[in-house]
Formats: structure tokens, C-alpha cells, sequence
């Protein structure tokens, strides 16, 4: 989240007692489920679920900007060889959620 901030180029980052606003996130819900099967009832793919709760809020005039109770993302990996892309792992999963 930190490098979106930053590679959007219209906020910075600053230390939390020197913010304008202040953005806070906190995870709900996690869930790693299995998303598509061979003929043969093995895994191919997993869908990661990630929920979180995430307000952003104005210090200066102490009031919420936005606010989300269960903001939800969702991704897919394969966790077997698909064409020229290898197999992935749950945290490289874990990492494309965080991502989106």
C-alpha cells in the first residue's frame, strides 16, 4: 500500500504525528480455498479471499474520509505449471492480493 502512495505522487508518506490524514487497515476475514480441480479431484487453483476493514481519516478536521467495514479483494494462483507460468505458493498469492 505504501508503494501506491508513493508512486501516485499525490500524497506522501509522513510519520503519523506529522499526517494530515491517517490511513488504517485491519484484516477481517482470510480465507485460502481451492478454486479448480483436475478430472481426477486434485487442486489446480486456489482463491485467496482477503477482507479488511480500512478508514481513511482527516486529523486536521478530525472526521473519516472514507471508510470501508469489509473492503474484499480476491486472486487466483495455480499451484501447477499453466503454459510458461510456473506453479505458484500460497504467499506468492498472499502477495498479488496485497497488490490489488
Amino acid at each position: 500500500m505504501v508503494n501506491g502512495f508513493l508512486n501516485d505522487h499525490h500524497l506522501r508518506i509522513a510519520q503519523e504525528r506529522d499526517a494530515n490524514a491517517v490511513l488504517r487497515g485491519t484484516v477481517v476475514a482470510y480465507k485460502n480455498q481451492v478454486f479448480g480441480y483436475t478430472t481426477t479431484e486434485r487442486a489446480t487453483e486456489y482463491e485467496i479471499v482477503l477482507t479488511v476493514a480500512v478508514t481513511f481519516r482527516d486529523v486536521v478536521k478530525n472526521r473519516d474520509l472514507w471508510k470501508e467495514d469489509a473492503l474484499t479483494v480476491r486472486t487466483t494462483y495455480n499451484v501447477v505449471p499453466v503454459g510458461t507460468e510456473p506453479a505458484k505458493t500460497e504467499t506468492d498469492g498472499r502477495r498479488e492480493s496485497s497488490r490489488s
